[in-house]
Parts: structure tokens; C-alpha cells; sequence
């Protein structure tokens, strides 16, 4: 006789016995048994096991308010409750495989959305939160493998980058001196920071005596209200440089400011302290100056494709093919990671490498000749 351990059952922990004439008979049912249970046809829990939809309701999303951020508890309850549960909820989680999976996220890629069909990146953020669920039932005991880290995630293919050429640039900067966004776009045209970063962004983040801002917050709205909560990670929250067209913008966000304050009955006082804000006091929403912004762009006859969050990737992008190193274009975004930085621009740094070698080759180019003569 021989014993396995299949996993943990309500904390306990669950065995199974094998029986044979002879110790070999015995050891080759262990290894089988063993071998299912890493496919997932052996069972861990003794009789019907949690359903995928029972934990996610009961178990998971209730405590995870206390280990994830309010922005990604929200979008993960949107994708396992639209996405996955419809499909895999009465899926018994010890029996969950790889498959059941994979075959999920083919048909996602397939789904029609607004617009098309789901992107894969959509889709891969569905395996995301899949996982996250299936980890902590690992934790609990009710499965020995995470299916969703098995399964193969979707191919996602790098996004081309929405850049503005240098006159069109150009003509940005000087169209949004006289539109009341400009302040806004110019900020994070010279910062690089996030749209939602900049929205929490207050008066006392503002240093003009060291030329810098300080970003520890960002605004989200959640559940019909805004909320400034704290960025995600520790090398999210920095201090940026500022330019002095970056010093101009704020200053002129200020007067415009105590401007429409004065002119406003109705003013609320509530988000005193916030650089960016509607005539009535109240915080922007992101969606709407997105929408703003590109009626601005087709009105001017730019590429209306360009979002705000591309002026990011535009600073970015200006930051990088200046030479500038990548760990310290990664502080100035608050990427948690180099590799991060690498993985959106390094086709840039790429050729900026490819100049290092022609330099090189016209310097060597240069020194044969003078040696000949």
C-alpha cells in the first residue's frame, strides 16, 4: 500500500491510498496517479469541488478588495464577470485545463466589439485576471495547477506608435496657446507623465524655484465618482523636470484658473488645490478631453488618431532618439523597469545603435585614409 498527497481540501489535507500484490504494482499506480493529478484528471477535493463562478463571487473578489487597487479589482470583476464566467463558471476548479482556456481566448479573439473584434491585448488581460483567480485557489487548496499559466496566452504584436513629425508638432504647440486645454496638452507633451496623473496633479506638486513636479497620485473615476488614488507602484510616484514652455503653461493654467473661480457662482470648492479643472471647479474627465482634444487635432487638420495618452509616447519617443539613456527615460515615466522602457521604444534605441555603428565606420573610414596618405 502507498499514499499520495493530492492537495488541501477546506485546509485539510487530502490523501489517496493505492493497494497492489507487489511494491513495483503499487509504485506504478502512485506514478500514474501522479501523473494525472499534474493534468488535472485526478481530482484534489473529495466529492464535487468549488465551481469556477461560486469562488470568483464568494471567495475571490471579496478579498481581493484588500489586496488589489480599486482601478484593478474593477477591471478584473468587468473580465472574469463579462468574459470568463459565462463560459468556465460551472467548470469544477480542480478540473479546470489548460484547454478549457485556450479554447476561451480563441473564441475571444473571435467575439465582435466595438469596432471590431477584442484585441489581444484584451484578451491577454482575461488570461491576466484568470490566473490571478486560479493562484489563489492554489493557495486555498482546491487545485495543484494554475490552467490559465499553462495555456498559451494570445500573440499580441507590438503596437506602432502614433508619433506627430516635427511640424506637425509644431503646430500643435502653437495652436494650444489659445485653446483652453493647451496647458494640459503642452504638460504632457514635455513630461511624458500619464493623463491620469496629470488630472491629480495639485497646485503644492508644483515647485517653480527647482523647475520640477512631483507625481505621487493619480485621478480615477470609479463607480461615478472621482477619486485621487495613490500611483500603483513605488517608482510610479517621482519627480519630473519642467521645461519652461512646461513653466508657461502652468503659469497660464493659474490666471486661467482664478480667472473662471471669479467668474463661477457655482464654483465648487470641494477639489481646491488641483491644477486641472472644469469652469466649475470640478476634476476633468479624461474620456471627454480625449474627445476634445482630437476634434481639436482634425479641426487643425493633424491625425485625429492621436490620442492624449500618445503624448506620452511622444515625450518618450523624443527622449530616446535624443540619446538620452534608457534608465533615465524610464525614471522620468516611472516605468517599473527598464525592460519596460525597452519593450515600447527599444526599436529606437535600436537605431540609435545602428548611428553608433555608421559613426564608427566613417571614424575607421577616416583612418585608413590617413594612413595611406
Amino acid at each position: 500500500m502507498g499514499r499520495i498527497t493530492l492537495g488541501y481540501e477546506n485546509g485539510r489535507q487530502v490523501r489517496r491510498a493505492y493497494y497492489g500484490p507487489t511494491a513495483a504494482e503499487v509504485r506504478a499506480k502512485m506514478a500514474e496517479a501522479q501523473a494525472k493529478l499534474q493534468t488535472g484528471a485526478t481530482p484534489v477535493t473529495r466529492g464535487r469541488g468549488a465551481t469556477l463562478a461560486g469562488y470568483v463571487r464568494e471567495v475571490y473578489l471579496p478579498g481581493a478588495e484588500h489586496r488589489l487597487g480599486p482601478r484593478t479589482l474593477l477591471r478584473y470583476r468587468e473580465l472574469l464577470e463579462q468574459h470568463v464566467l459565462p463560459t468556465l463558471g460551472t467548470k469544477q476548479i480542480a478540473k479546470l485545463q489548460p484547454g478549457d482556456v485556450e479554447a476561451l481566448l480563441s473564441a475571444k479573439l473571435k467575439e465582435p466589439a466595438r469596432g471590431g473584434v477584442l484585441s489581444p491585448g484584451t484578451v491577454g488581460h482575461i488570461r491576466t485576471a484568470l490566473r490571478a483567480v486560479l493562484n489563489r485557489a492554489i493557495r486555498d487548496g482546491l487545485a495543484v495547477r494554475n490552467a490559465a499559466s499553462l495555456a498559451s496566452p494570445p500573440r499580441v504584436g507590438r503596437r506602432e506608435l502614433s508619433l506627430l513629425k516635427r511640424d506637425e508638432l509644431q503646430l500643435l504647440l502653437e495652436s494650444a496657446e489659445a485653446h483652453r486645454d493647451g496647458p494640459f496638452w503642452i504638460l504632457l507633451l514635455t513630461t511624458g507623465c500619464r493623463t491620469g496623473e496629470a488630472l491629480a496633479l495639485r497646485w503644492s506638486d508644483i515647485n517653480e524655484e527647482a523647475r520640477t513636479m512631483s507625481i505621487g497620485r493619480t485621478l480615477h473615476r470609479l463607480d461615478g465618482t472621482y477619486q485621487l488614488l495613490d500611483t500603483k507602484t513605488r517608482l510610479s510616484r517621482r519627480t519630473v523636470p519642467l521645461t519652461e514652455l512646461g513653466l508657461g503653461a502652468l503659469r497660464r493654467q493659474k490666471a486661467l484658473q482664478a480667472k473662471e473661480r471669479l467668474a463661477t457662482k457655482s464654483w465648487d470648492g470641494s477639489w481646491d488645490g488641483l491644477v486641472f479643472r472644469s469652469p466649475r471647479g470640478l476634476p476633468l474627465n479624461g474620456s471627454l478631453l480625449t474627445h476634445r482634444f482630437q476634434e481639436h487635432l482634425a479641426s487643425i487638420g493633424l491625425p485625429a488618431k492621436f490620442r492624449l495618452h500618445d503624448c506620452r509616447h511622444q515625450a518618450a519617443s523624443m527622449l530616446v532618439a535624443a540619446g538620452l539613456p534608457v534608465r533615465e527615460v524610464q525614471a522620468v515615466l516611472g516605468h517599473a523597469s527598464p525592460t519596460t522602457t525597452l519593450a515600447i521604444y527599444g526599436h529606437l534605441v535600436e537605431g540609435g545603435q545602428r548611428a553608433v555603428a555608421e559613426t564608427m565606420q566613417q571614424l575607421l573610414t577616416f583612418s585608413e585614409s590617413a594612413g595611406e596618405s
